[in-house]
């Protein structure tokens, strides 16, 4: 979730945006048919490498900057500041429904508490806002990465640890044993996002001549992972075995950041990428109710319904994306929040 600021590698959010629409359509899949209707092992090899891979492009910005207190600030503007502000938004737009709802009789209760608010500090259930525990993780992510690269001088030991605590965090789900504040899911997360800090320590993130092999290579991995992932929820600890939580997804993301190094701009999807942070915690709010709008135009079939509702999502999407980043750009990480010194930032500041 990179602010205006970083340099943009045209590749790295075709990537993001291909995630980001594959998250969206899957939330819009409320039957569960569509994947299925295709083939019954897209889903489980779509969800072997869909939320891997957001890690992993965010270990490739993994950046000290001028200390701890840099980098956590940095941190808390760009993943903790839209979480606690899309957070409150949907709340209270669900609020405002469950009201309107009542008074016109169209439910006999609220179907709403502010209590929802403080339940993800606690547990898995955030209600309204369900897409926005990975900013969470990703926060929590990026500070225990900190933490190890700041301690452990050598790459082999930074390696380790990763691999230690990612354990404890396999063993954590195996015993069904879930820590407030996502921290489990953070710890099963880190490998992902070391290999992506472990890519851009190796350079290959600026273009080569071996990039066209790429090309040959993603079908080819893609029939493996196809063929021998397992579909996994981070979030909900539900997870296959080491091999399948690791060792497949590491080779279907590699495979696709090499062959994705040779597509030309993608203006759409690179978009998407672009501000998948907004898509990710506004897109929950209407998606579904998408399917009754692509009903309304005439659409039939489930499958179909599914796949119009998705492409009217993600046209609303970017009316969505221009308003906020236009309104809000302290709350999207396109501007500082807190400025140097934990400042917040004035109306007129740049």
């Amino acid at each position: 979730m990179a602010t205006q600021q970083k340099q943009r590698l045209p590749y790295i959010d075709f990537m993001k945006g291909v995630c980001i629409m594959l998250i969206v359509l899957q939330h819009i899949d409320v039957v569960g048919d569509f994947f299925v209707s295709i083939h019954i092992k897209l889903n489980p090899t779509l969800q072997s490498f869909r939320i891997p891979m957001y890690y992993f492009l965010s270990g490739i910005f993994f950046k000290t900057y001028d200390g701890f207190g840099d980098f956590l600030r940095r941190k808390v503007n760009n993943m903790i500041v839209p979480l606690l502000f899309f957070e409150m938004l949907c709340l209270l737009i669900a609020w405002l429904v469950a009201l309107y709802k009542q008074s016109h009789g169209i439910d006999s209760t609220m179907g709403f508490s502010w209590a929802y608010l403080f339940d993800p500090l606690i547990s898995r259930s955030w209600h309204y806002t369900m897409p926005m525990w990975f900013l969470l993780s990703l926060f929590e992510v990026n500070v225990l990465f900190y933490l190890i690269h700041k301690y452990l001088a050598s790459v082999l030991w930074r390696v380790a640890a990763v691999l230690l605590l990612a354990a404890v965090g396999f063993a954590l789900a195996r015993y069904r044993c879930q820590l407030p504040l996502q921290f489990d899911t953070a710890l099963v997360a880190l490998p992902y996002f070391c290999l992506g800090w472990f890519v851009k320590q190796k350079g290959v993130l600026a273009p080569s001549s071996h990039d066209r092999w790429g090309l040959l290579i993603f079908p080819l991995v893609m029939v493996f992972v196809f063929f021998f992932s397992q579909g996994f929820g981070i979030h909900q600890q539900e997870l296959p075995n080491w091999l399948k939580l690791y060792c497949i997804p590491f080779m279907a993301i590699l495979s696709m950041f090499w062959a994705c190094k040779n597509l030309p701009r993608v203006p759409v999807v690179t978009y998407f990428g672009r501000y998948s942070l907004v898509i990710l915690c506004t897109h929950i709010l209407f998606c579904v109710q998408m399917r009754a709008v692509a009903a309304a135009l005439g659409v039939h079939g489930s499958r179909w319904i599914t796949f119009a509702a998705f492409l009217i999502t993600m046209a609303v999407e970017v009316v969505v994306i221009a308003v906020f980043i236009r309104l809000f750009p302290r709350f999207t990480a396109q501007k500082e929040f807190f400025k140097r010194g934990w400042r917040l930032c004035d109306g007129d500041e740049q």
